[in-house]
This record gives structure tokens, sequence and C-alpha cells, in this order.
């Protein structure tokens, strides 16, 4: 993509993915497994994978389809957060 870029003299975008977060107590098994799905320890390393293929911000949505989640958004906020304070240990 960087040299496609540079062959038209434009700026390379950032990857900035966004991704479902649905945090588990116990591990997702599965080749079907979705990055953001799975324990902190399995989110974290779906963020280091991401990074390595060059993300520098990856966006982490934990809202998953059912509207009543948006009445009651501690649930998001806790998910948020665990990640925020386990990815940064």
């Amino acid at each position: 993509m960087g040299a496609i870029a540079a062959e038209l003299g434009r700026l390379q975008s950032a990857l900035a993915p966004r991704i479902a977060l649905h945090l588990t107590s116990s591990p997702v098994a599965g080749d079907d497994r979705l990055a953001g799905h799975g324990t902190i320890a399995q989110v974290a390393g779906d963020l280091e994978q991401l990074r390595s293929l060059g993300a520098g911000t990856v966006v982490l949505d934990p809202f998953n389809g059912d509207p009543e989640e948006t009445t009651h958004p501690e649930a998001a906020w806790r998910a948020l957060a665990t990640v925020a304070e386990r990815y940064t240990e």
C-alpha cells in the first residue's frame, strides 16, 4: 500500500480497525473466533497481532447488537476499562 501511495503522491492511510469487544470468562475456541471475542488474554493477543500488522489505533466496540444494552452502559464501560487496564500493564 505504501508503494502505491508513494506512486500516486499521496499519504498512506493508517490501519485503524474496529473490532467488536465481547469479553468472556473462559477461552473462546475454534477457527471462527473473531478478534475481540474471548478472554482478556485472547483479546490482548488480538491487539498485539493487529499492532504487528501496522494498526496504531484499534477501535473497540462493546455493543453486541442488542439495543437493550444501550440502556445499561456500565457493562460496556467495564469491558473497555478491563482491556485498558490489562493491555497497558
